[in-house]
């Protein structure tokens, strides 16, 4: 599966995040609650290692959301 590392930054209180998705999917600001963000920037990934179990979203858009550690 195809990865991008997402990066955000929020137009109502300038947070910047950066969230590994399977799509170039809008995001929701984790600091305000601002929602739709689009992402500004989006690199390419390697392929998910195997032992990466990826959850469905509850977004509904077929992304994968993959939380970084």
């Amino acid at each position: 599966m195809a990865l991008f590392r997402n990066f955000y930054r929020c137009v109502a209180c300038e947070h910047e995040w950066t969230d590994v998705w399977s799509a170039t999917c809008d995001d929701d600001c984790p600091q305000c609650g601002a929602r739709h963000m689009s992402p500004h920037k989006s690199e390419d990934m390697e392929e998910a290692p195997p032992s990466v179990d990826l959850p469905p979203t509850s977004r509904g858009d077929g992304g994968v959301l993959v939380k970084e550690r």
